[in-house]
């Protein structure tokens, strides 16, 4: 994943990384809301995860 340059690149992962903390504990919307928002800070892996929220 290499150096976050931003504070949208920190924003992003930390983003990411709750999103996966969220749906380990069972709270899938919450999870889906952080990885849709770390995807928004361009989080690309993020998007990987959206097909677990209903998303193409």
């Amino acid at each position: 994943m290499g150096q976050p340059k931003t504070i949208n690149d920190i924003l992003g992962r930390l983003y990411y990384g709750r999103g996966l903390a969220r749906k380990q504990s069972g709270d899938k919307n919450g999870a889906c809301e952080d990885w849709h928002r770390s995807s928004e800070l361009g989080c690309f892996q993020a998007n990987a995860l959206l097909p677990l929220c209903g998303e193409k």
